[in-house]
């Protein structure tokens, strides 16, 4: 990581691999203003005039498939995970809070309950035209705290004995990071809160299913992406550490990072690793 991230170019002004490191308060401020005022209003008319470029194909035959979604009690995970049990996957909610992740079932069964009766979906379930084999999606719900690699570790090995194929790992839980911290917070490992969360659990966790995944007769790997990857550091140490430092946006190059050579070594085999930049999904 120490010597891809010093060299990673990036497009933001300042020096070289510190992206808006040097930007200024006012400059910084006046890129985000300009990016609410201009590029969202654009895009959402755009796609009020070509509905095709907000409306992906989500329509699939995922019957006899294991998903595993982390961070599905809520927003993209949640999401995420309704579409793929009313495709027919069964999808396991890898959740930190097991209350939290027990709504979320409940909400999403519902769902797909609407979505097989009514034969069109809901509010949850756009842009799904209809769930075409929402009758056999399946949720099943299991505790992950991505925080503690201990809870990782678990979380893989009961994973690991209870299901005997993995078709797709969806990297999607996260903490936001909240700018410099006065107050550094750490996993249990000791690393800087947010990247270690974001990062370093969803890197385990992936290695550890990763021979499970490569049993698969197609296999897929998404991490979730962000633009805040521009405003990443070149310094590991403060990135591991969190000195005067959040990890938000480290730990959004490094995931980018990550499937990228993930994909490079695992050319010819039958195990696709991509990055997914949620964008205007996400508001």
């Amino acid at each position: 990581l120490r010597g891809i991230t010093t060299t990673y170019p990036l497009w933001m002004p300042g020096k070289p691999g510190l992206g808006a490191a040097n930007m200024s308060f006012s400059t910084w401020m006046g890129l985000a203003v300009a990016w609410a005022l201009i590029a969202q209003p654009i895009a959402f008319f755009v796609s009020l005039v070509n509905p095709s470029i907000s409306d992906v194909q989500t329509a699939a035959d995922l019957r006899g498939k294991i998903a595993i979604v982390t961070g599905a009690n809520t927003g993209i995970g949640k999401h995420t995970a309704a579409a793929l049990a009313a495709n027919g996957a069964t999808v396991v909610l890898a959740c930190r809070s097991l209350d939290k992740a027990r709504q979320a079932k409940i909400e999403i069964e519902e769902e797909l309950a609407t979505c097989h009766k009514e034969g069109k979906s809901s509010m949850l379930l756009k842009p799904l035209d209809h769930g075409p084999f929402a009758a056999e999606g399946k949720i099943e719900v299991r505790k992950l705290d991505l925080s503690d690699l201990d809870s990782v570790d678990e979380f893989s090995r009961s994973f690991l004995q209870e299901y005997k194929r993995l078709d797709i790992l969806v990297n999607n839980a996260g903490l936001n990071g909240m700018g410099e911290a006065q107050t550094v917070k750490r996993t249990k490992q000791g690393l800087e809160l947010v990247f270690g969360t974001n990062y370093v659990g969803h890197f385990q966790l992936t290695l550890q299913l990763l021979d499970r995944l490569k049993q698969a007769p197609e296999a897929r790997i998404v991490n979730l992406a962000s633009v805040m990857h521009h405003w990443a550091s070149s310094d590991i140490v403060k990135t591991v550490t969190g000195f005067n430092h959040d990890g938000y946006d480290d730990s959004k190059l490094a995931m980018i990072l990550f499937a990228r050579e993930l994909q490079r070594r695992l050319a010819g085999t039958n195990v696709v690793s991509v990055a997914a930049n949620p964008g205007f999904v996400a508001r």
